[in-house]
């Protein structure tokens, strides 16, 4: 009987200690479980309540703690996203380098001023990927230094890149240097248009310079006592006239040239829709008189109906000075012709002259202010070298474009071609 009973009893308490293991064991698998989903990155997973109190709040405590870790990492996946799209938008360049110069960010603006793959420049010595002592210079000189620095750097490649840089250092709590940033902010277009007003101030004062002395010499001759003399005061006082016509219509052409480049901010305002035909017959009419003078003939060809959103006095304007080159170098006798004609999606006015023509390694340069193929012959002729800068500023702020093609001795043309009205 004592051995029955203790093998009941022992039946019991087995099976009695079976059924509370698996009770305990259960909820400590499921524990288990939602840990390893934690860490897999599933915090979206809530482990459920159990009835045993210290593992109900050993859940709830790991609950809690999932909720916590997820809001904490979808706040720092927003910021990183934001500041990578900050990153992306700069039109600045942006490199971001560790104490040993190997690039850890770089943003797309950047890897286009130095061409570059963004995603292949990553974790690459800033030397290995950006061959420019001046820029590898400055970097070194940025880890080195406590604050920040600035400087010019100069890129070589098809054509020269001017860069101006700002670099700061990168420190940790501590202090320690983690490395350094640099802006790059691409000043080309500065430079060119710092180079083109340079020149242009050189190249005005140069021709005003020629007729303000040349009259400046004139009056001290006649103050010398040519003026006694009547012939001499009358030839002197004819290149006075010439002179001071010249230095009047350059002044002209330069005031012309600055309202026109001015005109481009409101272009939409003053440009309305227009037929090309009076434009162009006003032009004609205006340089007929001096066509008449050199026995040339003017012929107009323009189809009817062509209209395009214009200034028609700016337009006029370029179509004269077009027409009073042609006229201006053509022999006597020739012919000049004004083109009108649809194209595609657009229009095109050109004038075309039998005169002399143009070389080849001009024509990139005819449009520049104040370029003369000839000099003497231009002054002679009267000519101020701004006449077709007017003309390519016109065009411009009419949204459309200009060219010139020529053979020598076989004339030139030059063609305005205009966006349709949509």
């Amino acid at each position: 009987r004592i051995a029955v009973a203790g093998a009941a009893v022992l039946l019991l308490a087995a099976g009695f200690g079976f059924v509370i293991t698996r009770r305990v064991v259960r909820p400590l698998e499921e524990l288990r479980e939602g840990a390893e989903q934690f860490r897999e990155g599933n915090l979206s997973l809530r482990l459920p309540s159990s009835r045993w109190e210290e593992f109900g709040g050993l859940a709830d405590e790991m609950n809690s703690m999932a909720a916590q870790l997820e809001e904490r990492i979808s706040v720092e996946s927003r910021q990183r996203n934001e500041m990578e799209t900050v990153l992306e938008s700069m039109t600045e360049g942006l490199i971001a380098v560790n104490d040993g110069e190997e690039i850890i960010n770089i943003n797309k603006s950047a890897a286009a001023m130095l061409d570059i793959e963004p995603e292949g420049a990553k974790g690459r010595s800033m030397r290995e990927v950006v061959r420019n002592a001046s820029l590898q210079d400055f970097l070194s000189a940025t880890l080195l230094s406590e604050a920040p620095g600035e400087s010019e750097i100069v890129l070589y490649g098809p054509g020269e890149r001017y860069f101006q840089v700002h670099g700061a250092k990168l420190n940790d709590a501590r202090g320690a240097c983690k490395g350094a940033m640099v802006v790059l902010n691409d000043i080309t277009e500065l430079r060119r248009l710092d180079k083109i007003k340079s020149d242009f101030v050189a190249n005005a004062s140069h021709e005003i310079r020629t007729p303000v002395t040349t009259i400046k010499g004139f009056v001290e001759t006649l103050r010398d006592g040519a003026m006694k003399d009547p012939e001499k005061a009358e030839r002197f006082l004819e290149h006075l006239g010439v002179h001071a016509d010249r230095l009047n219509a350059i002044v002209e052409d330069l005031l012309s040239l600055s309202r026109i480049e001015g005109e481009d901010e409101g272009r939409e305002r003053r440009l309305s829709e227009m037929s090309l035909d009076p434009i162009i017959e006003e032009a004609v009419d205006l340089c007929r008189p001096r066509a008449r003078e050199k026995d040339i003939a003017l012929e107009v060809d323009c189809a009817p109906g062509i209209s395009a959103r214009v200034d028609d006095s700016l337009m006029v304007h370029a179509l004269v000075n077009l027409l009073d080159n042609a006229l201006k170098y053509s022999s006597r006798g020739k012919k000049v012709s004004i083109e009108c004609r649809r194209e595609g999606t657009g229009a095109f006015i050109r004038v075309k002259d039998q005169g002399m023509g143009i070389a080849g390694e001009h024509l990139p340069h005819l449009f520049g202010r104040f370029y003369r193929v000839d000099s003497a012959r231009s002054r002679r002729l009267g000519g101020t070298g701004l006449g077709l800068a007017i003309v390519k500023h016109i065009v411009q702020v009419h949204g459309g474009t200009v060219t010139a093609e020529s053979d020598l001795g076989k004339g030139s043309t030059f063609t305005i071609r205009l966006p349709l009205p949509s």
